[in-house]
C-alpha cells in the first residue's frame, strides 16, 4: 500500500513540475536555482563537516615495525 501510494505522489509530483515548466517557465526557472543554492549549499556544508571530523580524529603516523607488515618485514630482513 505504501508503495502504491509513493509511486501516485511520484508521478503527480512530477506532473506538477512539467505543468510548472510548460506553463510558467520563469516561476520554474526560479525553483530550479533555489534549488541548486541548496544543493551547493548542503554539499558544501557537509564537505566541510566531513573536513573537519576528519582533521580532529586524525591519528599520528604509526611507526611500520608496530604494525603486522611491519613485524612481518622486520622478521623477514
Amino acid at each position: 500500500m505504501i508503495l502504491i501510494r509513493f509511486l501516485i505522489n511520484f508521478i503527480l509530483f512530477g506532473a506538477l513540475f512539467y505543468l510548472i515548466w510548460h506553463f510558467f517557465p520563469d516561476a520554474f526557472t526560479t525553483l530550479v536555482s533555489w534549488i541548486k543554492i541548496i544543493i551547493d549549499y548542503a554539499q558544501q556544508f557537509f564537505t566541510d563537516l566531513f573536513n573537519r571530523i576528519s582533521a580532529s580524529t586524525s591519528k599520528k603516523e604509526v611507526e611500520p615495525a608496530k604494525t603486522l607488515l611491519g613485524i612481518v618485514f622486520t622478521f623477514l630482513k
